[in-house]
């Protein structure tokens, strides 16, 4: 692919997998982080790369729109010509990677531990403060009629 697409093959490194303590050090260097996804969880990584200044190029489905918002160049994940035009746009218009890179230091901004575990624990108490799961009432069992 990388090619077919007019792509330096030496300025993409396929990383398996990456110890915690190394992952920083390695976005902070890199010149863009590739996330294809079909299928993404919360999407940690594009949200450690936008904290380290790395501008993303990540699939247009699952939760990336969402966690990256405006800081990230959307591809389809299904067709390896968008996927390669991203990636070609990104590293070619230093403009346009330059704003990607400005507003995913920004979006990270709203990403905080503290506020997300303020915001679960206010979830949680007002769960249990509004108690408005019914119950099915439970009789002693010696008051259950037995029929013959």
């Amino acid at each position: 692919m990388l090619l077919r697409y007019k792509i330096p093959s030496d300025r993409v490194i396929m990383k398996g997998y990456v110890a915690t303590e190394s992952v920083l050090g390695i976005l902070r260097q890199a010149s863009l982080l590739v996330i294809p996804s079909y299928y993404e969880g919360f999407g940690l990584p594009a949200v450690e790369a936008m904290a380290s200044g790395c501008p993303v190029v990540a699939s247009n489905v699952a939760s990336l729109p969402e966690i990256c918002g405006d800081a990230a160049l959307y591809v389809d994940p299904y067709k390896p010509h968008s996927i390669a035009e991203g990636m070609r746009r990104m590293l070619t218009d230093d403009l346009f990677r330059e704003g990607f890179i400005r507003r995913g230091l920004r979006r990270v901004q709203k990403f905080n531990w503290e506020r997300s575990l303020e915001n679960h624990l206010g979830v949680i108490e007002s769960l249990v403060a509004h108690d408005t799961v019914h119950r099915p009432s439970i009789r002693p069992v010696s008051q259950l009629q037995v029929q013959a």
